[in-house]
């Protein structure tokens, strides 16, 4: 990703996304208001993103102090959460361990039936875990969803598991992040990884299922962004 800059807005190049449907790129754009323009080359996209302005504050008069008309600022309170079993915990990270390892071999253009079986297991064994527990169920189902896509598409993974690739790195990293976060650190909500994870699961699974929803039409496509 190559990042430039305007007076009033920032330019991002993405390069080398050949493999990427341009469907896809260009839904998603859509779906984000801050985008204003982009144009699509061979292996390549540039999108633009207006930068943020900040209002000049408004002049107090002299006689009243700051302090009673500015309210104070106080930062995000962050919480550890102990909602999930400690026993279901300690595996989720053990599992969470393993598709780490699988996926530093997704990008090698040269994934075998039975590495690629490992990290479907895997996902959906996270993904009945989290189905246990209210709190993160959601992300549960996304993952049970995406490990029966990887099942049914298992030769397509494989075929293009070269440019998955940074999407399984970036999937395997938030879910670290989610155990660090809820679990240790501390997270301003118990949902806080939520998003990030699922839409991470929704687009693996639209990568390996967008020849099938080219066919039943864009419109089906479009329902891959909409969370």
């Amino acid at each position: 990703i190559v990042v430039e800059e305007s007076d009033t807005r920032f330019f991002f190049t993405m390069t080398e996304i050949g493999g990427v449907d341009a469907k896809l790129i260009r839904l998603a754009l859509a779906k984000n208001p801050t985008v204003t323009d982009y144009r699509t080359e061979a292996e390549k996209i540039t999108f633009a993103v207006p930068k943020e302005t900040k209002p000049e504050p408004p002049l107090l008069p002299e006689t009243e102090p700051a302090s009673a008309v500015l309210p104070e600022s106080r930062p995000q309170r962050l919480e550890v959460f102990a909602y999930m079993d400690l026993e279901d915990l300690e595996e989720i990270r053990v599992y969470v361990g393993k598709l780490d390892s699988l996926f530093l071999l997704v990008g090698r253009g040269d994934l075998h039936e039975d590495e690629t079986e490992e990290i479907y297991t895997y996902i959906d064994r996270i993904g009945g875990m989290m189905t246990i527990y209210s709190e993160s169920y959601e992300m549960g189902q996304a993952l049970k969803t995406l490990s029966q896509e990887i099942a049914t598409h298992e030769e397509t993974f494989m075929q293009k598991s070269e440019h998955l690739a940074p999407l399984c790195s970036a999937f395997s990293r938030d879910l670290s992040n989610w155990i660090h976060l809820i679990f240790e650190a501390g997270a301003t909500s118990v949902h806080y990884m939520d998003d990030t994870i699922i839409a991470n699961a929704r687009t693996i699974g639209a990568m390996l299922t967008m020849d099938e929803r080219a066919d039943a039409g864009e419109a089906d496509l479009d329902d891959i962004f909409d969370f």
